[in-house]
């Protein structure tokens, strides 16, 4: 065979080992997705990653939220050594700027009911501003069902 086709031959394998690699990562991505749906509907809230980290998989704690002319996006609640962390996007839809907010974070379960509440601030925003807000807790309380932000 000349060294020509053998050339040929070498690109074309690894061109189909790379197809190969590109579709197995895909069907990994898609069953990690599907597994996250599959245990939200079977009433599942906390999914365990790899890494330890619990991750809160509750649809109606990701909902957006808004109050008081404020709007809660991009929500996720985690727990990793020991810390509870909930992260949102907040913005403000308002047509006025706002000053600093001291705000109380009501875990509630299932029913209704509330199992903690949590104090957190969100910094001063300008109509249509975005920042992240943070508030933590050093307990596990990722499998909560839902969250309400109230103003103080």
């Amino acid at each position: 065979m000349k060294r020509n086709n053998k050339t040929i031959y070498i690109i074309l394998l690894i061109i189909i080992l790379v197809i190969i690699l590109f579709i197995v990562k895909q069907n990994r991505k898609d069953n990690n997705v599907n597994t996250i749906e599959q245990e939200a509907s079977q009433g599942q809230l906390v999914q365990e990653l790899e890494n330890g980290t619990k991750l809160n998989i509750s649809s109606k704690l990701n909902e957006e939220k808004e109050t008081d002319g404020l709007k809660f996006t991009n929500i996720e609640l985690t727990q990793q050594n020991k810390q509870t962390v909930l992260l949102a996007d907040v913005t403000n839809i308002s047509e006025n700027a706002t000053e600093l907010k001291l705000v109380d974070v009501v875990f509630l379960d299932r029913e209704g009911n509330e199992i903690i509440t949590v104090g957190g601030i969100i910094s001063p925003l300008e109509s249509g501003e975005k920042t992240q807000f943070n508030t933590s807790m050093t307990l596990d309380y990722t499998n909560v069902y839902d969250f309400k932000i109230i103003m103080k």
